[in-house]
């Protein structure tokens, strides 16, 4: 790919509360690593904003090929504001894919996957890549929310877990009266209940910046070493 390419939306959906997912069919091939992002511009912002362009993770895997998707939650910015408002056949650029957050190319230990509201849109690259190899065993995924409404991609994960007993889904409620799971905030004890031995795993975490910072925190405190620790924080994204 050059520099930047052109693309076209071709499908929107919305995948959580507050959250869209957007599909682009690039003018040129796209190639990536799952758990990579892009910087997605906007050719003219509807609404003021000082940048036109922002990075985000690509939702779908490698091998689903001629498309690069999205996901990202609603914001009060120019930007997100006019990456909302888009329709099918309106046009962004995708420009070059960056990104040190991906699987390791041989693996050793099982891979634990901590990921904070819409920092599952790696892991759900991830996954689908791991699933298309066949390799969707000794993995865990630990998903901290604050409501069922806010979690995207909740059913595509359940069925992934269920289809894959060597992928384990543990999901965290922090503010939903109704649910009936797990309520804990990320601590210690919280990943020592999903992962049993935590310094056992090769450990991924995206979210938030203060989300990223207390899982590094407990995993370290869990006696796992930092070089086993891969983090990604998204600034200025809520969960």
């Amino acid at each position: 790919m050059s520099a930047s390419t052109g693309a076209v939306l071709v499908a929107r959906r919305e995948i959580a509360a507050r959250t869209l997912e957007l599909a682009f069919e690039p003018e040129e091939e796209v190639p990536f690593l799952a758990g990579q992002y892009c910087r997605v511009e906007v050719e003219h912002l509807r609404w003021p904003d000082r940048r036109s362009s922002r990075k985000l993770s690509i939702v779908n895997a490698p091998s689903e090929t001629g498309r690069i998707t999205i996901a990202v939650r609603s914001g009060d910015s120019g930007y997100k504001r006019t990456l909302a408002a888009l329709e099918p056949g309106e046009r962004v650029r995708i420009q070059r894919v960056k990104g040190d957050l991906v699987l390791p190319a041989s693996r050793r230990r099982p891979l634990s996957f901590i990921a904070g509201g819409i920092g599952v849109v790696p892991f759900v690259s991830m996954l689908r890549e791991l699933d298309h190899r066949g390799g969707l065993h000794d993995v865990r995924l630990l998903l901290v929310n604050r409501d069922r409404s806010s979690v995207a991609y909740l059913d595509e994960l359940r069925a992934l877990a269920a289809a894959n007993p060597g992928f384990v889904l543990a999901t965290v409620m922090t503010r939903d009266p109704g649910w009936q799971g797990e309520r804990r905030r990320l601590g210690k004890a919280l990943l020592q209940s999903v992962l049993g031995k935590p310094r056992d795993f090769d450990h991924y975490v995206v979210g938030t910046p203060r989300m990223v910072d207390a899982a590094v925190d407990a995993l370290r405190d869990a006696g796992v070493k930092r070089k086993r620790i891969h983090e990604e924080d998204f600034s200025g994204y809520t969960a």
